[in-house]
């Protein structure tokens, strides 16, 4: 429960980090600075394996990923890597949010180090509790997918995927 705090902290944090690039920023690397600045991402984004903002959406859910993917069945210490979305990609989920009747949490494109058929991923999103209404789409060829959620707990909704790719968080409103 303490790791889960600690990553809860940093995370909710990564957002207030901001800054130009070109500040020195004591005590942070200058590979971080320049990493965060080519992903477009803020340092606590980029050091968290998260996101905390995104353009056109008021307000986000941060998103991260820290390891324990089940990869074909089987666990493993595989971290899928947490990317920003394109323009294009955010605009495309606004308006699945509508189809929906829900509202967009958060957008990532989701990149892996190894291939797989199945992944069961983990995904960190501090102030989801369990029995939210969340649905996950995969972008897939310009259409948006329904993958399975297969656990929502408090800070986590766990999603099984069949390849990577750029995923969108919904809430549904209850009907």
């Amino acid at each position: 429960m303490l790791r889960a705090q600690t990553r809860a902290e940093a995370v909710a944090e990564s957002s207030d980090q901001g800054g130009s690039w070109e500040d020195d920023i004591p005590g942070i690397p200058a590979a971080v600075v320049v990493g965060a600045a080519a992903e477009d991402k803020n340092i606590g984004e980029y050091m968290n394996n998260a996101i905390t903002e995104l353009p056109g959406l008021d307000e986000v859910i941060p998103l991260g990923q820290d390891g324990q993917v089940i990869i074909n069945g089987a666990p493993s210490n595989q971290v899928f890597t947490i990317a920003k979305p394109t323009i294009a990609e955010i605009s495309l989920a606004k308006t699945q949010a509508v189809t929906l009747s829900g509202k967009v949490l958060n957008v990532a494109r989701i990149k892996a180090g190894v291939s797989f058929e199945t992944a069961v991923v983990n995904f960190y999103m501090p102030g989801i509790q369990a029995g939210q209404n969340i649905q996950v789409y995969q972008l897939m060829n310009g259409q948006w997918n329904q993958l399975t959620v297969s656990e929502i707990r408090e800070d986590h909704v766990v999603v099984n995927m069949t390849s990577t790719g750029t995923l969108a968080f919904f809430e549904i409103a209850a009907q």
